[in-house]
């Protein structure tokens, strides 16, 4: 009984999807530098990012560790505030008003972090 082995890698790319021009550019110290730097802040290579910067006008950065954070912790807040609503429906208004008072503060730690 023989068996194929599978072939690993990535699947090969039709012909219209392969990059087969090349096209060389020169930079600076500085400027090599600077783009070495934006492609990394990217995830991308050096050489995808220019790719990308010359075929859309701009790349976008990947989110910072900390903005990713951040974006948790609005979550987060969001989800105590929803919470909070379920509370004021059941126990009316005056019971939750702590609650909210306390939402408030976090959301201004947060902002005030931020910037």
């Amino acid at each position: 009984m023989t068996t194929k082995k599978k072939a690993g890698g990535r699947p090969k790319l039709a012909e219209y999807q392969k990059r087969t021009k090349s096209c060389q550019v020169m930079f600076t110290e500085s400027d090599y530098i600077y783009i070495m730097d934006k492609a990394q802040r990217s995830g991308l290579t050096i050489s995808e990012y220019c790719h990308q910067a010359a075929m859309n006008g701009a790349v976008k950065e990947h989110i910072q560790p900390e903005q990713a954070a951040l974006i948790r912790d609005i979550a987060g807040v969001a989800n105590n505030v929803n919470q909070i609503a379920h509370k004021m429906h059941a126990f009316g208004l005056e019971e939750t008003y702590h609650s909210c008072q306390e939402i408030i503060n976090v959301l201004l730690n947060l902002i005030n972090e931020s910037k």
